[in-house]
């Protein structure tokens, strides 16, 4: 038997009262809202409220697969967890890769919906049809690889595919992680806590079936100049030679990467945990995701030493090697290996949990947190030693830990931090993609759904010479700011349709009609270029609707004075002027400057007019 690309079935799982029901969707919303993080949005939209709690027992939670997971389309092998974010108390949703999502599809589903809360430590076991809620007991308190090695045993099936929390998730850190396939993570927004707050530890998949291809002729034709596109393109080439960790050297000319908490635009330890680097010393080799040709994932071993790790481990990426390594100016790859595993084994977001502990380090030289208020750390720069202590308190809510575990924001404010000192947008720490070097950085951070977020448009990427000209996103000067409104906006539209995709933001296909083709031969829905992008703007559209009824205010959308003061080396002296790209992006969108709600003709145009529940 095999499964339709799309199954059009949700599992709805209510964790208080044990109940387990298959919701069937109507075939039009995936028109619509395609599938992934698209229709997360959608099935989530009129169920979040200010009123609900992020950790309360009935704050609904969305696991999806996108539309093209579980097929045999290039590099989609990615899902996403969604609910409101303990974090930012906004839209929180949290993107994955590895093997989870496809094995979800060919178990016959594109979704879980759960809500409530189990009494005890439970885990959900899907094989095909075959759905339990099951005891957890036993599994509280391990770490995420051995919860996955555990869970893998029980079911006799190496190939069952796991996505559990840490004891960061079971304490619930603001920003706890998701952990699938060993080391692949949902990391921000802290799904891993609302997981946690429903004592549920973790979601094993195995499905048997294959997925049928509406259009084979179509999807083929698509798949293959895909294919040969990612073969050829050079950034997908130096990723699968140097990882992520490859655009490190580039990232320090530019200034995109910014050292010592974001207040130093050169340092000369960056070659030491950069890609070249780590192929030399502790790489051992690739990781790949499902479908995947690139392999950007390392597979790292520290041998011997105090940063010993047990074998062969998931390597840090970009984000990691700038929150452990640029951020307290650490050189020491093998020890910023190490915190990259404890993060992965304990359930921690490496970005913000690397960034929550470099503000510590950033106050205590300020003379903002005495060494006594630091539980007798001494956090000084270069030296990791402190941070891995700190990774595991802030897991536990030990010490010190206990106070950064609810993220920069809430610390700074404990901490009496004055707001322009604390590197957040939206309650979300920032990453490692300096507004200072591609100014339309700071919009995209500033208009981001989930708070500060790279990944919403990757505005650096196509400023590097990533456009998609098709659908007028073009390459426009890193510090040049007229048309950076548009631009971002375009792209916040087409991450949408990728993530509702599953596919991978790497990609640089030459047309979006490319996108299209692969969605309608996999689905056989109807879809081209201008098509798929409304999709992408009613999904960021929808996203604005939740957040407004989350509480959200566009007062919020600014970048803290940390970020604004101008630094030497690649971002030669400049800063954003975050007011004008606003405005632009405003007019552009068709959304209200002071309120941010959308207008009503915009509204009408995406059909997104009194949007009622579909589970």
């Amino acid at each position: 038997m095999k499964h339709m690309a799309i199954t059009g079935k949700i599992l709805k799982v209510d964790l208080t009262t044990r109940s387990l029901d298959i919701v069937h969707l109507d075939k039009n919303l995936y028109k619509q809202y395609i599938g992934g993080a698209g229709l997360a949005t959608r099935i989530l939209y009129p169920l979040l409220e200010a009123s609900m709690e992020p950790l309360s027992p009935g704050a609904p939670l969305v696991f999806m697969a996108g539309a093209l997971a579980g097929t045999n389309a290039p590099n989609c092998g990615r899902h996403v967890i969604c609910a409101r974010s303990p974090l930012t108390g906004i839209w929180g949703e949290s993107n994955s890769g590895g093997f989870w999502g496809a094995e979800l599809k060919r178990a016959g589903l594109d979704g879980i919906f759960l809500t409530g809360k189990s009494e005890t430590p439970c885990y959900l076991s899907i094989l095909d049809e075959d759905v339990e809620i099951r005891d957890a007991g036993e599994l509280w308190g391990k770490t995420t690889s051995k919860t996955e090695q555990v869970l893998k045993a029980q079911a006799g099936d190496d190939k069952t595919r796991v996505a559990s929390i840490g004891p960061a998730g079971e304490h619930l850190v603001s920003y706890a992680a998701v952990i699938n396939d060993e080391g692949r993570a949902a990391g921000r927004t802290g799904m891993g806590a609302v997981m946690g707050s429903k004592n549920l530890k973790a979601v094993a998949v195995r499905g048997t079936k294959k997925l049928q291809i509406a259009d084979r002729g179509k999807f083929d034709t698509a798949r293959k100049q895909l294919l040969e596109e990612i073969g050829r393109n050079f950034t997908n080439n130096m990723f699968k030679e140097l990882g992520t960790a490859g655009y490190l050297d580039m990232a320090a000319i530019t200034g995109d990467l910014s050292f010592k908490y974001f207040t130093q635009g050169t340092w000369d330890g960056s070659y030491d945990i950069s890609g070249s680097s780590m192929s030399e010393t502790i790489l051992k080799k690739n990781k790949y995701c499902r479908q995947c040709t690139i392999g950007c994932g390392r597979i790292v071993e520290v041998e011997g030493g105090k940063y010993e790790t047990p074998g062969q481990v998931d390597g840090p990426e970009y984000e990691t090697l700038g929150s452990f390594g640029a951020s307290i100016l650490c050189n020491n790859l093998e020890g910023i290996a190490k915190a990259n595993y404890l993060c992965n084994e304990l359930g921690l977001d490496t970005i913000s949990c690397g960034i929550a502990i470099a503000f510590a380090y950033y106050l205590q030289d300020k003379g903002m947190l005495s060494k006594k208020d630091a539980g007798g750390l001494e956090l000084k720069w270069g030296d990791i030693d402190p941070a891995l202590v700190l990774i595991k308190q802030i897991a536990y809510r030990e010490g010190l830990g206990r106070i950064l575990a609810n993220g920069i924001v809430a610390a700074g404010k404990e901490l009496g931090v004055p707001k322009d000192e604390i590197a957040a947008v939206n309650g979300m720490a920032v990453p490692f993609h300096e507004p200072r070097a591609y100014l339309g950085s700071a919009l995209e951070y500033a208009t981001s759904h989930r708070g500060a977020c790279h990944q919403t448009a990757q505005y650096y990427l196509t400023s590097m010479g990533a456009p998609f000209d098709d659908v007028g996103i073009h390459c426009i000067d890193r510090f040049e700011e007229e048309g950076v409104a548009a631009c971002v906006a375009r792209l916040q539209d087409l991450r949408a349709v990728f993530q509702s995709l599953s596919m991978c933001n790497f990609i640089v296909p030459s047309t979006i009609d490319l996108v299209a083709d692969l969605f309608e031969g996999a689905t056989g829905i109807q879809m081209d270029a201008k098509s798929i992008m409304k999709c992408g703007t009613r999904i960021m559209t929808l996203h604005r609707l939740v957040n407004l009824n989350l509480g959200y205010e566009t007062a919020e959308e600014k970048l803290p004075g940390i970020l604004l003061e101008p630094l030497d080396g690649g971002t030669e002296g400049h800063v954003p002027n975050l007011e004008r790209q606003l405005e632009d992006y405003y007019t552009f969108r068709d959304w209200d400057r002071r309120t941010g709600i959308p207008s009503r003709e915009k509204i009408k145009d995406l059909d997104l007019e009194a949007l009622g529940s579909v589970v």
